[in-house]
Order: structure tokens, then sequence, then C-alpha cells
């Protein structure tokens, strides 16, 4: 299923060796992994080279290095497999555990800089929800992801055979007989359509954080990349599973940020609207209970309390800790009046990582023939139902990292007759006036109403045909626009995810049902997968 109709004989062609789609995390480790092997690469990116998730990524990253003697593979491993709830992958949950720890070495030697303890100059280990030992590291206090970011890119930059191309926005994966075989994309700069043509591709598009009203992530992450390999025939998996950050900042009038779950790890306190500490009445480990768990009790303290919002407390801290632990986080509340060394911070939570997405293997290969996918867009079962907090960035580092690599030991030099095809969908309509905006923040209200931290059968099914509604029109007209391609994404996306949870009749993870509160043990590692071959012949 193709957005536009296409010929490719018509379109400037670009011819690459690896195209890697995404420049975050996942997406730069890949190219540093395949071009040390010497193959050409090319990596696009939506918008500017540092943009997407990984700048915002504060807490940290989670790791068992040497330098750490409280901690151990078996404890993280036991960690991320508890907080996963019976639905991750263990060989993938070994892999991320005992190659993080390598891959960790890699950026150090790469001269990035992790926090250290002043009088030891050792490194200096965190903790956050749900660990039961030290082991997250950070990156000048609150800004892990931004210095990681800024870090690979100028790794990346050393290499030659690695071409970059800003603005260049990724809309159709072009297969034969199952074998991807390029992309076409929009390239922004020039207003032009191309067809790169590629003999491995690699998705690092991110997640789904725009399909909803509340949510951490920037305002390019919109699912691209999962739902254009959908569209092309790969499985899909686990796509009920979606984290709500318990703790975004929330104040009338300003853009809703991350409020790092290390904030918690550090002893802050969460609050009511009168001023009570209330998380021991939902969990006996209090703040420091799993995401999901906090996101649901602040969502009923809200109820309860008749509040848009509770507080997060760390007054009793040391206003030292603050300043060299928070910088960021403490600057930016103070942009908007609140000096968090005094003030209490106005929390709620937000829509923050996607558990599912494209199914891989370990070595992240797709069931597209030639077609890899890596990081939050890819679902490889290190999170199962719940990721545990600062996984992602590890995940993004090892798989990322396998992802380059497999990407190189696989290659193989194909010739395909490109010219004479012609790539089309039925043929589509004109939209003489259409309010792409309103459009996108209907599913993102719809989806944070009906499909949201609380579910219950009636309102899923009332999102579905809500959704199926806008769906027949909204794919059966042709947009010449990327915020039109990306609705088209979203609201391929969104139907998807609704069908997902409505499948899941239980409450796993981040997946709560109020009309099934209950996990189901029978459910125990049972995924649900999509694949549009299948869904055309339902």
């Amino acid at each position: 299923m193709y957005l536009k109709k296409y010929k490719i004989a018509e379109l400037l062609r670009y011819d690459t060796e690896i195209l890697i789609i995404g420049s975050g995390i996942a997406g730069l480790t890949a190219a540093v992994a395949a071009a040390e092997k010497k193959r050409q690469i090319t990596l696009i990116s939506k918008t500017k080279l540092n943009s997407g998730s990984t700048p915002h990524a504060q807490g940290g990253i989670a790791v068992v290095y040497p330098d750490n003697p409280d901690d151990s593979f078996d404890k993280h491993i036991t960690d991320t497999l508890n907080a996963g709830a019976d639905l991750c992958n263990k060989s993938a949950v070994e892999i991320l555990v005992k190659e993080g720890s390598e891959r960790i070495i890699d950026l150090i030697n790469w001269g990035i800089e992790f926090d250290k303890i002043n009088e030891t100059k050792k490194l200096h280990f965190t903790k956050e929800a749900a660990h039961n030992a030290n082991r997250i590291l950070h990156c000048s206090g609150d800004a892990t992801g931004r210095e990681i970011e800024f870090g690979l890119i100028k790794k990346m930059r050393q290499y030659e055979n690695i071409f970059v191309k800003e603005h260049i926005f990724a809309i159709d994966l072009v297969a034969i007989d199952q074998k991807c075989v390029g992309c076409i994309c929009y390239d922004d700069n020039t207003g032009q359509y191309i067809f790169i043509h590629s003999q491995k591709t690699i998705l690092a598009g991110g997640g789904i954080g725009q399909l909803y009203r509340e949510t951490t992530n920037p305002e390019e992450i919109t699912g691209d990349t999962i739902a254009m390999a959908y569209r092309c025939g790969a499985t899909l998996v686990d796509l009920e599973f979606i984290q709500f950050h318990p703790t975004t900042f929330y104040y009338a009038g300003a853009p809703r940020f991350l409020i790092s779950e290390s904030v918690r790890g550090e002893g802050g306190y969460l609050i009511n609207k009168n001023k009570e500490r209330f998380m021991f009445k939902y969990h006996s480990a209090g703040e420091l209970a799993a995401r999901d768990i906090v996101s649901r009790a602040i969502s009923q303290e809200m109820i309860n309390t008749d509040s848009a919002n509770v507080y997060l407390d760390l007054t009793h801290l040391s206003e030292k800790l603050i300043e060299t632990r928070f910088p960021n986080i403490m600057n930016n509340c103070l942009h908007y009046g609140i000096d968090i060394r005094k003030d209490y911070i106005p929390v709620r939570p937000a829509e923050h990582y996607f558990m599912g997405g494209i199914k891989t293997n370990l070595f992240c290969e797709t069931d597209i023939e030639d077609l890899l996918a890596c990081g939050e867009c890819a679902c490889v079962g290190t999170h199962g139902a719940n990721r545990l907090a600062s996984n992602s960035l590890l995940e993004g580092l090892v798989f990322g990292y396998r992802a380059g690599l497999q990407a190189v030991e696989t290659f193989n030099w194909s010739t395909v007759n490109l010219y004479n095809l012609d790539f089309a969908k039925t043929p589509l309509k004109k939209i003489a006036v259409y309010n792409i905006d309103d459009a996108k923040n209907s599913i993102k209200s719809l989806m944070w109403r009906k499909v949201g931290i609380f579910r219950n059968d009636a309102q899923l099914n009332e999102a579905l045909i809500t959704i199926c509604k806008w769906k027949e029109f909204l794919l059966n007209n042709e947009f010449n626009e990327i915020s039109g391609y990306e609705l088209q994404n979203q609201i391929i996306l969104a139907e998807l995810i609704v069908r997902a949870a409505l499948l899941r009749d239980e409450s796993r993870g981040a997946h709560y049902r109020t009309d099934f509160p209950q996990l189901r043990k029978d459910y125990n590692f049972k995924h649900f997968e999509f694949n549009i071959k299948n869904e055309n012949n339902r």
C-alpha cells in the first residue's frame, strides 16, 4: 500500500548501499557500526540532525558496569523481565544487558563524558523506579540524551563514507516480492520527490508520541517508519503497550516537558493538591513503584481530588543536589516562575514511549528481506508490557549497533530493473480544502480520552468506529505535504493500536483495562501481531 502514485523513472534517483532512516541514538549508532566496516551509508533525518526524542532523554542510561560492584547482569535482567510482566523476550533482554556495558565503553572511548563522583572521579550511578541497584549513568546532570546525541554526531562526522541528508521525509518503502529496495522520500529542501535506492534499509524513526494530546515527544514523532513498514508488509506487534510517563510539567500555556524519573529516584515526593503524599496508598514502593503504577495512581488521585495535576516536592532536598543533578529541569521551570528549590512542580502523566512496533529478530531483521529496524520504532522484545526506566537509550545503543553490523554482514549486491516500476494505489481524489492540523488534534484528543491510561471495551469501540470513519476518508484522498502524510500514518496506527487494545482483554504492564483489571495467566508470553497482508484478507 502506497500513499501516492509513483513512477520510479520520473523521480530523481539516489543510490546508496545502506539507507538509515532516523537520526536518534539507534540510527546514529547503526551508521557508525556500518561505517566501520567500510560500507557506504546514507542517513536521512526528517528535520535537523539533532532532532527527535533522544536529546530529550533526561534521566540517564541503565547499565551494568565493571566499576559498580553492587550490580550484576542477573540483577538487571531480572528487573527488566519483572517490569515486562511476562512478555519480554529473555534472549533479547540478555543481549541488551550484557552488550550494554560494551557499548557504554564505546561511548566513553568516543569522548562522551558521564558524570562522576567528585572525590573519586569514579562514575556516578543513581537509581530509578523498579531498579534494585544504582545503575543509571547520566551526563551534565539531566542532559544525558542530548550529550549522547551530540557525541554520536561528532563520532559519525569522522567517517567519509557516511552521507547525511537533513529535512528528508520518508514516505513509502519500495518492496518487490517481499524485498525492500529503497524508499520514496520528499526532499523538503528542494520540494522534490526522490527515490533512494538501497541494498539494505534500516528504520530508526522513533515512536508514536504525537498520536496523543499529552506527550513528552517532540512534534516530529508521528510513527512514520512504523506505519510505512506496515504498509510495506512488515509485521507489527505489541501495539497496545504504550508507556505513559507519570510526571510531565503541567502549566497553563506552557509546553509539556519531561520531569525525569530520576527526580523521584533522588528522593522527590509526589503530593496532591492538599499537600499529602499519596503513593504509599497505591504501592508499597511509594514513589519508586513502576511507571505504569505511578501513572495510574496520579490519574486516580487527580480524580479523587478533582484536580488537573499533582505536584512533585523537592523542597526537602539540598539545593546543591538539585542544582547539580537537575540543572535543565530547574532552568525550564524557572522560565515559568517556578523555583523547584522552594516551589512544588505541577505534573501529570503523558504518553512517553512505545513498547510495540515493527517485529524484528535478535539481529534487527524484519520479515521483509533487506529491511531492518531498531530503537523505539522496533519491537525485539526487550520491554515486554512495560519498559524499565532508562532502558530506552540502552536499547537504541545496543540494537542500533547490531542493526548496523547485521546490514553489513548480510550485505549482497542485487540488481533490480526499477525504471519501469509503477507503484500506485487506487486513483486518489484531490482534497480541495482540508484542515490537517484540526484533524491531527482530533485524533490526539480521541486517543487521549478513549485509549489512554484507563481503557475499557465501550470507549475502545467508540474510538474504533470514529477512527475507521476518518480512515476511510483520509486514505482515499491525496495529500501533497508532509503534514498530510503524517496524518495518514497517524490514522493507520491509531486504528491498529485500538484493535490491539481490544484484543488484550486483561490488564498487564502499561495496558490497563478497567473492565478486565486482572492479569490472565493464559496470556503469559502471548503477543498480538498485525500484518497488512492478513488484514486485507479479513
